[in-house]
């Protein structure tokens, strides 16, 4: 649940200032940070960026009472332009499901404490097939 606020307030802020995509830094930087399994760590980037993405243009289309919504949904010849502002809010969350996933995995692979899930636990959650390819080649 702290990854999913950090990467909620991290991103609201910085795109007030910043490109949209700076949603995919801050959740694979909060995740390489925090994250603690591939599932915490994607639906905490997923969930965090629809919920910001759908308030936010749902804003926006109440500010201007539909019209850019219904003009932007007839291009793309959508029915109805409630579809956009779902359509929007996806792809912005598997934009930062996926970079905080990338960051859980960068966590598990770079960070010497953390990799193969030895400096949290003390146990090792990797197949016993790379446990022991990995040992040989050591």
């Amino acid at each position: 649940m702290l990854l999913f606020f950090l990467i909620l307030a991290a991103s609201f802020i910085l795109q007030l200032f910043l490109p949209w995509w700076i949603i995919a830094p801050v959740a694979f930087a909060a995740t390489l940070w925090k994250g603690t399994s591939s599932r915490q760590a994607f639906w905490s980037g997923f969930g965090a960026i629809v919920f910001l993405w759908a308030a936010a243009a749902l804003v926006i289309h109440l500010r201007n009472e539909g019209i850019l919504t219904a003009k932007v949904a007839g291009l793309f010849s959508l029915p109805f332009p409630a579809l956009m502002i779902m359509i929007t809010a996806l792809i912005g969350g598997l934009v930062g499901g996926l970079a905080a996933l990338s960051g859980f995995y960068w966590q598990r692979v770079v960070l010497p404490g953390a990799a193969h899930g030895a400096g949290r636990t003390g146990t090792s959650t990797a197949p016993s097939a790379f446990k022991a390819r990995h040992d040989t080649v050591r």
